[in-house]
């Protein structure tokens, strides 16, 4: 452990931790999670596998483990629990990574631009990966943990950090998972989300910063869920009908297009950040002020 570092090696939490008990008590007990919700448009089968029967699809790779890095390295900075030079804590480094070390050098590589481009201008947010539930029905439960929720000039904003090796020209196929968080904010809050952002962390050689905003359609997420209570309970009633209901590639409006129409209330904001970007505007307050109607 550095000499540096503030807090004790411990074990980190792992994804899921909060409801894991009420899953395990009965096997009937579901998980509806907003990230995974976009599997029930464009995979029913893939979705069915993933919520209804509790198999993993995906365990992880080195770009899942870069964001989880640069998701503990944000939260970390919020709460002022980083090293004294700005590092995170080795040993939750090591943890985060330890299937898939090959990650750790790139994530050295962007953090250090992620905090000066981002982080050192951006607003604290009132909460950081606050985790939410609501009770759908008895025994189907929507949770999760959202990367952050701020209030600007009087707005409420949900967003999430997403890293990719590729340019975001899509990011707001992001929008469904946080327009679905901004009903779980409502629902179990009381909070009424103005807005979502995407912050997009391109971890190409040209390091850059991309922010992505629109309002949230809260309407079609509760359409949504409803289809999906609904399919849940048709099939557990109706198990011949499993195959018709949740068959594989069922819908993919993520790459037709569709997801701007249905999700999108207008065109979205966008705005890409880099180095020059930040030192030319001298950003005081909100690197997103100019972004917020």
């Amino acid at each position: 452990m550095s000499l540096l570092d503030k807090t004790k090696e411990q074990k980190l939490d792992e994804h899921g931790f909060q409801y894991k008990d009420w899953l395990n008590s009965d096997s009937e007990n579901i998980i509806i999670s907003p990230s995974g919700l976009r599997n029930f448009i464009s995979n029913r089968g893939l979705w069915y596998n993933n919520t209804i029967l509790k198999e993993k699809s995906f365990t992880g790779n080195e770009s899942s483990t870069l964001g989880s890095l640069l998701h503990m390295y944000a939260d970390n900075y919020y709460s002022g629990d980083l090293n004294k030079d700005n590092t995170l804590a080795d040993w939750k480094v090591k943890q985060i990574a330890s299937e898939y070390p090959n990650a750790i050098k790139e994530f050295e590589r962007i953090y250090p631009f992620f905090k000066e481009v981002y982080l050192d201008n951006s607003t604290k947010p009132d909460y950081c990966e606050k985790y939410l539930e609501y009770d759908l029905t008895p025994n189907i439960k929507l949770a999760g943990s959202m990367d952050f929720i701020i209030q600007e000039n009087g707005k409420w904003i949900i967003g999430d950090y997403k890293s990719s090796s590729k340019t975001f020209k899509d990011l707001e196929a992001y929008f469904l998972q946080l327009s679905v968080y901004s009903l779980l904010v409502e629902l179990a809050m009381g909070i009424k989300i103005d807005l979502i952002r995407v912050v997009g962390i391109i971890t190409t050689k040209e390091t850059k910063i991309i922010i992505v905003e629109d309002k949230p359609n809260v309407d079609y997420v509760k359409q949504l869920l409803n289809d999906v209570v609904y399919s849940i309970q048709l099939v557990k009633d109706n198990p011949e009908l499993t195959s018709l209901i949740f068959p594989y590639n069922y819908y993919d409006m993520f790459n037709t297009g569709l997801d701007k129409k249905r999700l999108g209330s207008k065109e979205p904001m966008f705005k890409e950040l880099d180095k020059t970007t930040v030192i030319r505007n001298k950003l005081k307050q909100s690197v997103f002020g100019w972004l917020i109607i």
